[in-house]
């Protein structure tokens, strides 16, 4: 089954068998509506953010398990109703070649539900928490602490909303293709 077969294969997990391997892990996300692309793509531009995700590129993370054993878990596809995330705060996170991402940080008890019913059903995950988040730079350069206290001051509370959830095998080199 090729990749974007199985990327909107909706309410069944992913095979075991893909295009990566067998058992190449399983990942699952959001998508964000329209409204909210847009939004994020007007931040990114006022604040001049270097190297910004492109607007089709943008998703928050539910699941990146390393482990394919999240077999019980069905993906909703497109939501009959939108999950909505408030911006909480930015923060810089390491990237996997050493780079700063610029993140926007968000509330949204939604994807901690959703990636908490995952580790349930046996996703392994990397780190000592889950941060719902939003990458909008993969190579921000240096960033100022005080420019992420300003952005964070002025887009906290921000409502956007994401209306799909998708899934798809794990592509562990997955930032060569941003």
């Amino acid at each position: 089954m090729l990749l974007n077969e199985i990327k909107h294969t909706h309410r069944r997990p992913v095979s075991r068998d893909t295009e990566y391997g067998v058992d190449a892990g399983r990942y699952i996300g959001l998508h964000f509506n329209p409204e909210s692309k847009d939004l994020i793509k007007r931040i990114a531009n006022d604040e001049t953010i270097p190297n910004a995700v492109p607007p089709e590129k943008l998703h928050t993370t539910i699941t990146y398990s390393k482990d394919n054993d999240v077999k019980d878990y069905s993906v909703d596809g497109q939501l009959q109703k939108p999950i909505c995330a408030k911006i909480d705060s930015f923060d810089v996170f390491p990237s996997q070649e050493g780079k700063n991402c610029l993140v926007a940080k968000l509330d949204c008890p939604d994807c901690i539900d959703k990636h908490n019913k995952t580790r349930e059903l046996g996703a392994s995950y990397d780190y000592d928490d889950y941060i719902p988040h939003i990458t909008l730079s993969y190579d921000a350069g240096d960033v100022d602490m005080d420019k992420l206290e300003n952005l964070t001051k002025k887009y906290r509370g921000m409502e956007i909303y994401a209306d799909e959830e998708y899934d798809e095998p794990l592509k562990n080199n997955w930032a060569k293709d941003l």
